[in-house]
């Protein structure tokens, strides 16, 4: 409680610091991880912190909450491992473990709980259809949709530093059932960047070589909304990145016009 208040300011603009919006989530979304280290990995103390930490923001508190299912599932480092030992469940108990918490967000809980534990499926879901299966538990769209794009970017960061190419990534999207597969092409394309934006032009060819001018339209459209979200507004990095679209998306990607309409609310800007 003492150093609450200094955590509810910490992710916000300040004189030294003028986060991108993806900064500043991916500041909201480490107190996840740091929340399960501050409480001897207490999942509903660590939810409950995230709730306090978030500024009565929705968004700051659901990525909060992501990081505690991926300190759980995903953990890197020895003191990672060591965190969570007996806590972790086998891939049998999974949706035993994710069900049991209750509160004001037992819902998202739960099922950030199940999409965060993809690792325990990753055989499967290195082939489109063992990631149908994986988020087949998911009835409602949005949910559905934050499960198979949560996990793409795993996908995605496989083939790329098994210096695979595009060609597996669109092959992938193709094979994905189409409401899907469309804004698949998009999102691979935007997490390319997200890897390094040394890929660009990986990304770019996703964006041409998918076959349908209504995808490559959704591709530049995601690309260029990732543009404002990753990098500062009007920053040499930003404007160079915009000038690398072709014909008339380098304009729409500089004034900021892409069609939000075509960005799906469960597409996730942090995975």
């Amino acid at each position: 409680n003492q150093i609450l208040p200094d955590l509810k300011k910490v992710c916000e603009p300040r004189k030294g610091w003028n986060p991108s919006r993806v900064e500043m989530l991916m500041c909201y979304h480490s107190f996840g991880h740091l929340n399960m280290f501050m409480t001897d990995a207490d999942i509903p103390k660590s939810i409950s912190l995230c709730e306090k930490e978030g500024n009565n923001n929705r968004e700051n508190i659901e990525l909060c909450i992501q990081g505690i299912y991926m300190e759980i599932f995903q953990h890197l480092e020895p003191e990672d491992v060591a965190l969570v030992k007996g806590i972790t469940p086998p891939k049998e108990k999974v949706f035993d473990f994710c069900n049991q918490f209750i509160g004001p967000y037992s819902n998202f809980a739960k099922n950030t709980c199940i999409r965060e534990a993809w690792p325990l499926w990753k055989n499967e879901i290195i082939e489109p259809e063992g990631l149908v299966k994986f988020c087949s538990y998911f009835n409602d769209s949005v949910e559905k949709s934050r499960c198979y794009f949560s996990t793409l970017g795993m996908i995605v960061l496989i083939h790329i530093l098994r210096g695979d190419g595009t060609g597996e990534l669109i092959k992938y999207c193709s094979e994905l059932p189409q409401e899907f597969g469309i804004k698949c092409f998009g999102y691979v394309a935007a997490t390319i960047i997200r890897v390094d934006p040394y890929y660009t032009n990986q990304a770019i060819t996703v964006c041409e070589n998918n076959g349908s001018r209504i995808i490559k339209n959704d591709c530049y459209n995601f690309l260029s909304y990732f543009a404002d979200l990753n990098f500062r507004e009007e920053s040499k990095e930003f404007i160079n990145f915009c000038n690398s679209f072709p014909d008339q998306w380098d304009r729409i990607c500089l004034g900021k016009q892409f069609d939000r309409s075509v960005i799906d609310v469960g597409i996730p800007i942090v995975n």
